[in-house]
């Protein structure tokens, strides 16, 4: 893939000098190819086009007028640099240029919003968008002549994702690579070619899991050695799942039916394999033997038909790994149900923080009648967003997006669309909003008095007393148990080391 790149065309090129006077009319010229359009003029032969047509019709380009972007993405405008630099330069005055011409209007822009904006703002400067092959009149049906080609330029954008997966089946059924060289290998000549140190690193890796060592062992092992992925990222468990599970290293290769690649959509099923495609690095038997561990393990550790989501458990979504307070999650037991600290799979927490659920469960419930006895109970008063009202969200919210559209105001003056005093002025209104939103914010989540602390005590002394009752009841589903504890609960820290649940209470 070619670089993102700006170019403008050199004083001394070879389509010569333009004198303007102040009877010609004056035009810039905008070209842009793309990385991802195979269908599509070079950019010599645009500018080629685009000076014909200026010559006929008695426009005179400068060279400096001469905008190309190349290997950009026309679905947007802040993406292509030549692009951001001829709006700026269309701004000043005098008014350097009465057009830009377009070999076509999709080289300007393939997204309606970016085309409606851009072109309305040239208006009122009194330039016009020019297409060299689509030619408009200037009469009323031009407005939907225009529109619709426009349309269309979006549907092709659109349609080209489909161009891709036509592609990628090609490559398919020729046996080629269809993405970047996995671990393992080099790509050459649309071919994966093994890489001698890491293919050793894959050879291990089968041959221990066969001998019985178990993945998160394999990649704790793999991590403290500093041997990292393709990407440069530390091995990770799921990273060896994926070495297992890929049959790239017999030499196959496999697509998905819906061009996705999810590990998920491999387990379903949902793809196709080309055998002997490329030179292996692990023998078929190896392969086999693996997977028949795989699914011994999957069916031993109960891998679910089920969704994770549909383990619903009292504290789901409540319960944290005090280590690195990140949610415990579901995982089956040879034992008893229990939760623990994703992070820990993954190597990126020191905490295993795995529990029994009917320990953790039983814990919350002392937990909560000592929590009646106490006078002064500890209310987390910034509490997550189901303790705040409806306004309080409404303000967060309005605030997250004015602070955006003030973001938005500096890049346009960065990007030389605005100038400096109209982004002054435009900063100065908008901080003033901004402003007003965030007293107004501060005011309703300013600490509570005491005599209103003491209120939210109370109220929730009174939650606490309905969650006990139901989380003795069999005829209540955890799901209303955990929906009730969410109503004044903000989290639960489990500490694996001294075996104790920490719970923080809030109050609506």
């Amino acid at each position: 893939m070619s670089k993102e790149r700006c170019i403008f065309m050199p004083k001394n090129s070879n389509y010569g000098n333009y004198s303007n006077s102040d009877s010609t009319k004056r035009a810039a010229a905008y070209i842009r190819v793309s990385t991802d359009d195979q269908l599509e003029l070079s950019p010599d032969s645009q500018l080629k086009e685009i000076r014909a047509y200026a010559d006929r019709n008695g426009y005179t380009i400068a060279d400096e007028y001469i905008f190309h972007d190349d290997g950009i993405s026309g679905t947007s405008a802040k993406r292509r640099p030549a692009f951001m630099e001829m709006i700026a330069t269309a701004k000043k005055k005098p008014k350097p240029f009465d057009a830009i011409i377009v070999w076509k209007f999709s080289r300007f822009a393939r997204s309606r919003e970016d085309s409606i904006v851009f072109k309305s703002m040239l208006k009122k400067l009194g330039i016009s968008v020019i297409s060299v092959s689509e030619p408009i009149t200037d009469d009323k049906m031009s407005i939907i002549v225009e529109g619709l080609i426009e349309s269309m330029d979006e549907y092709y954008s659109a349609n080209l994702s489909e161009e891709v997966k036509r592609g990628m089946l090609e490559k398919f059924s020729r046996k080629q690579a269809m993405s970047a060289a996995p671990y393992g290998y080099r790509l050459e000549n649309k071919k994966y070619v093994p890489e001698p140190a890491e293919a050793e690193i894959i050879k291990e890796v089968f041959t221990r899991f066969v001998g019985g060592e178990t993945v998160w062992g394999i990649s704790k092992d793999l991590k403290a050695r500093g041997i990292k992925t393709k990407r440069g990222n530390i091995t990770e468990p799921r990273t060896i799942h994926y070495y297992l599970d890929n049959p790239v290293y017999i030499g196959s290769i496999r697509y998905t039916l819906d061009g996705g690649g999810s590990r998920q959509r491999y387990l379903d099923g949902n793809y196709m394999i080309q055998e002997d495609c490329h030179e292996p690095i692990i023998s078929k038997d190896l392969w086999n033997e693996a997977q028949k561990l795989i699914k011994k393990n999957r069916e031993i550790y109960g891998k679910s038909t089920k969704p994770v989501s549909y383990h619903e458990y009292a504290l789901k979504g409540i319960v944290k790994c005090a280590s690195c307070e990140h949610n415990l999650t579901y995982c089956s037991s040879k034992d008893a149900p229990r939760v623990q600290c994703p992070m820990y799979q993954h190597n990126k927490c020191d905490t295993s923080s795995s529990v029994r659920l009917d320990l953790l469960n039983e814990a919350l419930l002392l937990h909560l009648q000592e929590a009646l006895k106490d006078k002064n109970l500890n209310i987390d008063i910034s509490a997550d967003a189901s303790a705040k009202s409806s306004r309080e969200i409404q303000l967060e919210a309005e605030i997250k997006r004015e602070t955006a559209r003030l973001a938005r105001m500096k890049e346009a003056y960065l990007n030389g669309v605005d100038t400096i005093e109209e982004y002054k002025e435009n900063k100065s209104a908008q901080t003033k909003i901004i402003s007003r939103l965030e007293k107004e914010l501060k005011k309703l989540s300013s600490p509570p008095s005491d005599k209103e602390k003491q209120e939210k005590i109370k109220q929730v002394k009174t939650k606490i007393k309905t969650a006990i009752d139901a989380l003795q009841s069999t005829a209540i589903s955890e799901t209303e148990k955990n929906a009730l504890l969410k109503t004044f609960i903000s989290k639960a820290l489990y500490d694996s080391k001294t075996k104790t649940l920490t719970v923080y209470y809030y109050a609506q």
